[in-house]
């Protein structure tokens, strides 16, 4: 088997790994012929992340599949990971692929200043791969949501989660269909509370939205201040919602990148 996907820009991809690493602490990577796909739950399981990168995210992709199978599973520990892309500088390229050494495989993450096809300045780390049990995988297409709402720049809900936080530690969620406006509700123990309201129809930060049936839920802001670290780099934001259901936030990033994640709700 044999895998190699260059990326242009390490920068991108450093943001990436720091917004997952914040939430789990290891993963498994899965490559495929079509692209990489990473999908890992944290450890007290209330949060899920996946990560979606297709072939045409990357400058130049090469797969071998192996023997008797379609995907490589790549084992990865995230704080490893996190102070290896640390390493890069902000003109970086840089190319992933599987070495062998010893005889044994590792994960090679190689830096490269300017594009990758100049390949000056070559640095490379190599992380061992380590066996990670697989999680059960949630089919996130057949989730059907009462509520999706778009907002760019994805930065947008960055105040409004470190408000919010200043006050409590959930945030309520609130979408209407008669008035089209969307609540980030949050209150304090001794009875105070903030509240941001979005009227989906007027906002100059709505892509587009969709309300099937009202809904309320409420979710946790330390992992939802975790999330928003991805706005660093995502152009557009998705937040999808109903009562009682896990919270789907996607983050789309330049050329076809997802970064997503579910979070458990909290008792109304």
């Amino acid at each position: 088997m044999r895998w190699e996907a260059a990326y242009d820009e390490a920068k991108t991809l450093r943001e990436i790994i720091a917004a997952i690493s914040g939430v789990i602490s290891e993963g498994n990577f899965y490559v495929k012929e079509d692209g990489v796909e990473f999908s890992a739950i944290d450890e007290s399981r209330v949060a899920m992340v996946i990560l979606k990168m297709p072939t045409n995210v990357f400058h130049r992709y090469e797969f071998e599949p192996p023997e008797g199978g379609d995907t490589i599973i790549i084992g990865i520990n995230f704080s490893e990971l996190k102070k290896v892309f640390q390493r890069g500088k902000a003109k970086d390229s840089v190319l992933l692929s599987l070495r062998r050494e010893r005889n044994r495989q590792f994960f090679a993450v190689t830096f490269y200043r300017g594009t990758i096809d100049e390949r000056s300045l070559q640095r490379t780390f190599a992380l061992p791969i380590i066996e990670i049990p697989e999680e059960t995988r949630i089919n996130i297409k057949e989730l059907q949501y009462d509520v999706s709402v778009e907002f760019a720049p994805a930065s947008f809900l960055n105040d409004i989660i470190s408000d919010a936080k200043v006050v409590g530690e959930d945030l309520r969620l609130v979408t209407l269909s008669d008035s089209k406006e969307m609540r980030f509700v949050a209150e304090s123990e001794t009875g105070g509370f903030y509240e941001y309201v979005a009227p989906l129809e007027r906002e100059d930060t709505v892509v587009q939205y969709e309300i099937r049936n009202d809904a309320e839920a409420l979710y946790s802001l330390d992992f939802l201040k975790k999330f928003i670290r991805a706005a660093k780099v995502a152009d557009v934001v998705r937040i999808e919602y109903s009562k009682n259901m896990p919270l789907k936030m996607t983050f789309m990033i330049g050329g076809g990148t997802e970064l997503i994640y579910l979070l458990a709700p909290r008792i109304l």
